[in-house]
């Protein structure tokens, strides 16, 4: 009998120390710190995904995160870190500005960390923000931000948001620094890339569509003309294609156009030269210029709401869900024979000719 309990205690102690993280003189293991990188947006030419890849990583305290832009697609993205992430916003009124001066928020432009500084260290009070990453450098003024680190001292589970897209959000989670059990860069990629996978079937299949060319919708009109359906950009939030659905539409003189979109797009056409940049300069005292949305594309510019080829420019506004300046929808009927061109100034690959028969 005393042999039983003495094996049952050993196995006992066995398994206590397996269990444990303690070295022989009970200290905890501790692990060296690590740079783990995650994926900031995806996506190429006019298929974009608005997402971080992986949304949340485990790491441990002492790790760094670092983000890196990801794709060329032409949506931009922030990594913000704040305090109360619903209070984040992306465009907003010029200080000192007109009526229809409006800037990207300069606490999304300009990076928390200055040029030259050391990594930065999270804490849960703080304001932390890459500043804004485009997939190409808007101009010599503002440099190029490929990627934003940021160091995690302590355990807690912390969220943060692309300021640019409201849903587009991610999770950082702390473990304490002596566990063993979390995943490396290698499993950390492997998982971005199964969760890419799912956009990228979204956008690949719409990509198709846009190769048929195919009127979405028309419906006849009293007069025998009709209202052909146009969408500008389709797909989920976190999966769009940057394109005109159809980006070629052949009609008679009479018709109608009406361009729909859900987020952020614009339909511009401009009779007397090349199309308005969206996003404009200004300098500032500051670590970057302002970032100024053009008005003409911002705020609706419709001479009449029968377009004959000329008038200059006709703008539809921002388009999209969240009283955005142009609503949900935007409708010309044209009335002179001719092929024109429109853009979206906001996506530089997105274009579309309505041709007039």
């Amino acid at each position: 009998m005393r042999a039983i309990l003495t094996l049952l205690l050993i196995s006992s102690s066995i398994a206590l120390v397996s269990c444990s993280n303690n070295n022989d003189d009970g200290s905890s293991t501790e692990f060296a710190p690590r740079t783990l990188s995650v994926l900031v947006g995806g996506g190429m030419g006019t298929s974009s995904l608005n997402e971080y890849f992986p949304r949340a990583i485990e790491i441990r305290a002492g790790d760094t995160v670092r983000w890196q832009f990801n794709g060329n697609a032409d949506d931009p993205h922030t990594v913000t870190f704040s305090p109360n992430l619903d209070a984040v916003v992306d465009i907003v009124p010029k200080p000192n500005g007109g009526r229809d001066e409006f800037i990207f928020a300069t606490s999304l432009a300009d990076p928390s960390r200055g040029r030259g500084a050391p990594i930065e260290s999270y804490r849960p009070s703080g304001y932390f923000n890459s500043g804004i990453m485009f997939g190409y450098q808007l101009s010599d003024e503002i440099p190029l931000i490929e990627e934003f680190s940021l160091r995690f001292p302590e355990p807690g589970s912390f969220n943060y948001i692309c300021g640019i897209h409201e849903f587009h959000r991610g999770t950082v989670i702390v473990k304490e620094a002596s566990d063993p059990n979390l995943p490396n860069q290698v499993e950390i990629s492997q998982a971005a890339t199964e969760q890419m996978k799912f956009g990228l079937g979204i956008t690949n299949a719409l990509q198709e569509f846009v190769r048929l060319n195919q009127v979405l919708d028309r419906e006849p009109k009293t007069d025998g003309s009709e209202r052909i359906f146009v969408a500008a950009g389709m797909g989920s939030p976190e999966a769009e294609v940057l394109e005109f659905f159809p980006k070629k539409l052949e009609i008679k003189v009479g018709d109608t156009v009406t361009w729909f979109a859900s987020r952020f797009h614009a339909v511009v056409l401009n009779t007397e030269g090349s199309p308005p940049e969206f996003y404009l300069t200004e300098p500032r005292a500051g670590p970057t210029p302002f970032i100024v949305a053009n008005p003409k594309v911002l705020f609706p510019t419709e001479p009449t709401p029968e377009f004959d080829g000329t008038g200059g420019l006709w703008s539809s506004g921002l388009l999209g869900y969240g009283q955005r300046p142009g609503g949900l929808s935007y409708t010309l009927t044209f009335t002179t024979p001719g092929t024109y061109g429109y853009v979206c100034p906001i996506h530089r690959g997105m274009v579309g000719t309505v041709s007039v028969n």
